[in-house]
């Protein structure tokens, strides 16, 4: 049976964390997880404003693929304060991630990701989270793309000399997160299978630091000062 293992990263009161610890940190993890320290540190997420869906994809130095969704929490903390959001990961092996056909996008759209505090409360309340069986999971058909053809090889051209195994460059879609996305989800199909594990991706990287969170593509809403990445803008709608 091919399962990914999960991971719950929130920030919480330290009466409401099986741990007894408030701020962010991890509140539930599939035991046996490796590497737990590494996926806590890609689990970054400036809310902003607007406080759009983030989705990632990046592989660690144990050759986990790790798949995640993060989203903002309204409610403020204690104090009062925003910025809180719930991240919740998949960390997959690379038997599984070949079982879902290296197939991120579809993970996404199929994974039961958390999305409120009190749903997170509830499965971490022991502080273990069970492995997720990938064979259970719905088959969920693709969505219509968005991304007229052009647009799609314009940026898979730019893309490609990024997923060489010595790439030191990221490219960097400017637009919504949402765009994005959709962007992602419409490259997937036409990349190489043996190229996707390569093609690691932050739909909303703003107020990342890529040095130490490199990816293959992120997004941005804002022009990059750092000239390690190539930019490539979206069109507006």
């Amino acid at each position: 049976m091919s399962t990914a293992a999960q991971l719950l990263f929130a920030h919480v009161e330290a009466d409401q964390s099986p741990r007894g610890v408030g701020g962010f940190h991890t509140l539930a993890v599939t035991p046996g997880l490796a590497e737990v320290d590494a996926i806590e540190a890609r689990l970054l997420y400036q809310t902003g404003e607007s406080a759009p869906v983030k989705r990632l994809y990046f592989t660690t130095e144990g050759g986990l693929g790790v798949v995640a969704q993060l989203v903002a929490l309204p409610e403020p903390d204690a104090a009062g304060r925003g910025g809180r959001y719930l991240a919740h990961a998949l960390a997959l092996d690379a038997a599984a991630l070949a079982a879902v056909g290296g197939d991120v996008p579809a993970l996404l759209h199929a994974a039961p990701f958390l999305t409120t505090t009190a749903d997170a409360l509830a499965a971490a309340r022991s502080g273990v989270l069970p492995p997720l069986d990938l064979a259970a999971l719905p088959v969920v058909p693709p969505p219509p793309s968005r991304v007229p053809e052009e647009l799609r090889e314009e940026i898979l051209v730019a893309l490609a000399p990024l997923l060489a195994e010595d790439a030191r460059r990221t490219l960097a879609l400017l637009g919504a997160p949402e765009a994005v996305w959709a962007v992602v989800q419409s490259l997937w199909p036409t990349l190489d299978p043996a190229l996707r594990h390569r093609c690691t991706f932050d739909t909303h990287f703003q107020g990342g630091n890529i040095a130490r969170t490199p990816y293959a593509l992120v997004g941005l809403t804002q022009e990059p000062t750092n000239a390690r990445f190539d930019v490539y803008p979206l069109p507006r709608r």
